[in-house]
């Protein structure tokens, strides 16, 4: 697989700054592939970054070829580049997702992860604390150094 040189892209927005206000605004985001659901006429992807967490949605129908055969090679923990307009809907818990228009991959990650990421699979500490980065990268994890940074920081103040 061919990577995508960055260019002359730059990021607009963070994942969690995607917001319904933004509707209809061309966006540039970078991250990781989180997870990839591909419903037949509909590609799902959520892409992570440092800060959080947000929809892509690609319909096929309406989706450019070069999209798509970006979008059909993507796997979990891919670090991509997306250029996109943000949508208002109803649909997603947020109430806003990224239709992509441009997609870039900046690097793969290893066929078969030693760990699911998403958490929906549970792993053994040790498999856990052998892949301790990619452990870090699940919301619990995230939310759990969040909070003992907001006390630690409360407590010096």
């Amino acid at each position: 697989m061919d990577l995508d040189p960055i260019g002359n892209w730059k990021r607009t927005h963070y994942c969690s700054e995607i917001k319904p206000e933004l509707d209809g605004m061309e966006v540039t985001l970078f991250g990781w592939v989180y997870e990839v659901r591909d419903l037949g006429g509909l590609i799902f992807i959520i892409l992570q970054d440092r800060e959080g967490t947000v929809q892509l949605t690609v319909p096929r129908k309406k989706a450019t070829k070069e999209v798509l055969s970006k979008i059909e090679q993507l796997q979990r923990r891919y670090c991509i580049g997306v250029k996109g307009i943000v949508k208002k809907t109803d649909m997603t818990p947020r109430g806003v997702e990224v239709i992509p228009t441009e997609v870039k991959i900046f690097n793969t990650s290893a066929a078969k992860l030693p760990i699911d990421i998403t958490g929906k699979v549970p792993a053994k500490i040790d498999a856990r604390l052998d892949a301790r980065a990619l452990d870090l990268c699940r919301e619990e994890n995230i939310a759990i150094f969040k909070i003992q940074h907001t006390a630690v920081e409360a407590v010096g103040e």
